[in-house]
């Protein structure tokens, strides 16, 4: 199947759907309520936050642009008192344990500018670019996950975007839950 530029359009309002959404779960939570853990090894709405803000750079910016993550051109990494190749990507408890309680403003200002970069790029893309396979992998610090998308599409990379947003972002409502109920 040829992507067209209604494939185009479709993964930009998935992304800017995920945007909306994602803004929703995190309005209003405390400091301490974006940190919580339900268990020790359990991941926080503050963590998975970065790390889907992480994946997509390096998604979109690196593999699939093949430009430098804006994690290391800009020094987010500096800002957030994290690895420079951090992604969250097999994290252990005691990673979890580690991981800065970031604010919601610094962890938004970096999703930020991550999506107007995929946006900007989506902008410019064109169908044709949406068939071609990038050369590139991501989390190449992992074998199983590297080989995993060595032969995606740009198409298919969007596609394993937008499914790992929504899934994080279901864990992200759920923190959010256990934490305030359902009239949060």
């Amino acid at each position: 199947m040829l992507a067209t530029l209604e494939n185009i359009q479709f993964i930009t309002d998935m992304l800017n759907d995920y945007r909306r959404r994602v803004y929703a779960a995190i309005r209003n939570l405390s400091l301490d309520e974006i940190h919580w853990q339900p268990r020790q090894n359990s991941n926080s709405i503050g963590f998975i936050f970065w790390h889907v803000s992480r994946v997509e750079d390096q998604l979109v910016t690196w593999c699939i642009a093949h430009s430098e993550e804006t994690w290391i051109k800009d020094k987010w990494y500096t800002k957030m008192q994290l690895p420079q190749h951090s992604t969250g990507l097999g994290y252990s408890s005691e990673d979890l344990a580690q991981f800065p309680k970031l604010t919601t403003i610094l962890l938004s200002e970096y999703f930020d500018v991550v999506r107007q970069n995929t946006n900007d790029f989506l902008t410019s893309a064109s169908p044709e670019l949406l068939e071609s396979v990038p050369r590139r992998t991501p989390f190449s610090n992992n074998p199983t996950a590297s080989d995993y998308f060595k032969n995606f599409t740009v198409r298919r990379y969007f596609r394993q975007l937008i499914a790992e947003e929504n899934q994080h972002l279901g864990q992200i409502s759920y923190l959010r839950g256990l934490q305030k109920g359902m009239t949060s």
